[in-house]
């Protein structure tokens, strides 16, 4: 699918789901169940993403022709992070669990600061800000890439940590940071590599 198709999908999800957000906030919070719980407070486990996200490196390290996806991996989890920390305090959206006096699922033991809102999932764009690269590193394995993402990601709204639209912007926030890195990388990075050795 072309990416502009793509980008415009996610962001009419995202538009959309605005509309609906409470609804299916309500909805995910009746139908949860222990099974699903404990997958989702794994999947969410910040000790997860680490080990996901340094397993990624090693792949990525394994292969010396691998090896130039690396610095792009790490700047995108880096700009994803920062970006989507000044958009929660910028937006301001209250979390859902707390709007809707929604109960926590047992076992997450989170700590919500000043600082902590519900605008983007901070998840949901590190993940999928990482998609793109490992993509190019491992193009076999995208459809892995894509589902590990989406889990992670709507781990979140199931926790009631995150409204659906959230995790849609994030979504669409993450692939454009992922493919922005690569363009980047594609245009001065990678050249200048070259012209270096």
């Amino acid at each position: 699918m072309n990416k502009k198709w793509l980008y415009l999908i996610i962001l009419a999800g995202a538009l959309l789901s605005l509309f609906y957000d409470k609804q299916i906030m309500l909805i995910v919070s009746q139908s949860r169940t222990v099974l699903l719980n404990e997958l989702a407070l794994w999947l969410t486990s910040p000790l997860t993403i680490i080990i996901i996200f340094l397993m990624m490196t090693t792949l990525l390290m394994w292969e010396e022709n691998k090896r130039k996806w690396v610095i792009p991996l790490w700047a995108s989890a880096a700009v994803s992070a920062v970006l989507t920390i000044i958009l929660k305090v910028i937006v301001h959206r209250i979390r859902p669990f707390e709007a809707l006096k929604l109960p926590l699922v047992q076992g997450l033991n989170y700590n919500f600061n000043a600082l902590d809102f519900s605008f983007p999932s901070q998840h949901t764009v590190i993940v999928f800000s990482l998609v793109p690269i490992l993509s190019e590193g491992f193009p076999k394995l995208k459809p892995f890439w894509v589902t590990l993402a989406l889990l992670i990601s709507l781990s979140r709204v199931y926790l009631g940590v995150h409204y659906l639209s959230d995790v849609l912007s994030g979504c669409l926030l993450g692939l454009l940071i992922g493919h922005g890195i690569i363009l980047s990388g594609k245009r001065w990075f990678f050249k200048w590599k070259k012209k270096k050795n």
